[in-house]
Formats: structure tokens, C-alpha cells, sequence
């Protein structure tokens, strides 16, 4: 099996570097990312141009850059890893697309019930909704690093042969 390429977006209130770009890295993915500005300028039309360059087998996000990655996924066909990502809030003031592209590919969520930014049981039912393998946590918003990587670990083998078939 060749090493996994996966594209990173960190939330809204975070910043690179991330403890979750290196649990990825010593997995030994090879992992691209770069700062999202999502409160200026068109951070959805970069991060488009950057997944282009960068050709991953996956994306990878946390909160708003979760919400970021499933807009990428449904138009690239990208399957995706997602860390208590913002559905509740589509309507943020951001250059995303009007709606969700025509792909809906494989998505690994991760939610944490005690999730006080991102009502929880909302979160669940999108997820859902759109067909997510959906693993529950008793961590809050931010996602630790050692449940981060258990999970990970957890998925592996599951992302490995998604991205092989395809």
C-alpha cells in the first residue's frame, strides 16, 4: 500500500501549525494544508486551487474547515475525514458555492457529544443524512490529539481500501 496524500483545513479558531497534521505525518501521510483566512478575501477559491495542485486521496477538516472539506469533496469526489464539522453553519459568510456539488464520496466523522460550538444532535442528524460512517466521542469541540489518533487508527484500513478503488 502506497503512504496516503491528504489535505488538511483547520477550523476557524485554529491555526497551522496542527497536532493533527503531525499525528497524520507520523502515520506517514503526506499531508498539505495551508492557513485558511476565513474571515477575509475568498478562503473556499483558494482552498480549491490549493486541493487541486496538491492532488490528494483525501481531505481532512475540523469544524469550519470540515464544513470547507465537504464542499470540496462533493464537487472534486474526494472522500473525506471530518472533526466535528460546522453544518449548522452553511450560512456562514463565506465563498462557498451556493449548494453541494454532485458528488457525495465515502466520509469518516468523528462528533463530540460534549460539542458546546456545534449543537450536537443537529451535527449527528446532517451527518446522517448525508451517509457519513459516524464515530461518537465524549470530547467537546476541539478534538485531542490522542482521540484524534485512536480514531485515525480506527479508519485506517477502511480509508486505505476507499482510496484504492478509486
Amino acid at each position: 500500500m502506497r503512504n496516503i496524500r491528504a489535505y488538511f483545513f483547520h477550523g476557524l479558531e485554529s491555526e497551522l501549525p496542527s497536532s493533527k497534521v503531525d499525528i497524520m505525518e507520523q502515520m506517514d501521510w503526506e499531508v498539505g494544508s495551508h492557513p485558511m483566512n476565513y474571515k477575509s478575501g475568498e478562503p473556499y477559491k483558494l482552498a480549491l486551487e490549493n486541493v487541486k495542485k496538491f492532488k490528494p486521496d483525501i481531505l481532512v477538516g475540523s469544524s469550519l474547515g470540515g464544513l470547507t472539506a465537504r464542499y470540496l469533496s462533493s464537487y472534486l469526489d474526494i472522500p473525506v475525514i471530518l472533526l466535528n464539522p460546522a453544518f449548522p453553519f452553511k450560512g456562514y459568510n463565506m465563498d462557498f458555492p451556493a449548494r453541494f456539488g454532485e458528488f457525495i464520496p465515502k466520509a469518516w466523522v468523528l462528533l463530540g457529544e460534549k460539542d458546546k460550538t456545534v449543537d450536537f444532535i443537529q451535527n449527528k442528524k446532517e451527518m446522517k443524512g448525508y451517509g457519513a460512517c459516524i464515530s461518537v466521542n465524549t470530547h467537546g469541540h476541539r478534538t485531542p490529539k490522542d482521540i484524534f489518533k485512536v480514531f485515525l487508527e480506527s479508519i485506517l484500513r477502511d480509508v486505505q481500501v476507499e482510496i484504492d478503488i478509486r
